[in-house]
């Protein structure tokens, strides 16, 4: 029978780097618990092209080259039973920025010295 396969997804724009590794050693783990009936496959998104328009419905620009279709037939494939996603995360002073998309926030905070924001929920 086909083995089962549990695909890694890393976010970073830094290829290779701490949060490819990261997501190595989960994938090394569960490849270890079942290694005849398990594999895995880290897939770095750093460098590859994700047109957003597809998310709206929209065609994408005329030539432009968009790696999302090649990328969903990994992680929607028949054998696929576990996606793992893995995104680059900065603290300061306690104060967690989550995504590549939040380092314009942690450049302001860097700039402006202010402590870090806390909630009451």
């Amino acid at each position: 029978s086909a083995k089962l396969k549990i695909v890694a997804v890393c976010g970073s724009t830094r290829k290779g780097k701490t949060t490819a590794a990261g997501l190595k050693v989960a994938l090394d783990a569960a490849r270890a618990l079942a290694p005849d009936r398990i594999e895995v496959e880290l897939i770095e998104l750093a460098g590859r092209k994700i047109d957003s328009s597809a998310a709206t419905g929209a065609a994408p620009e005329p030539g432009q080259r968009d790696d999302f279709p090649a990328l969903l037939a990994k992680i929607t494939a028949p054998n696929v039973a576990g996606i793992v996603f893995g995104s680059p995360v900065y603290v300061l002073d306690g104060e967690v920025f989550w995504g590549q998309d939040r380092i314009e926030l942690l450049a302001d905070a860097l700039k402006s010295g202010r402590g870090p924001y806390s909630s009451k929920v």
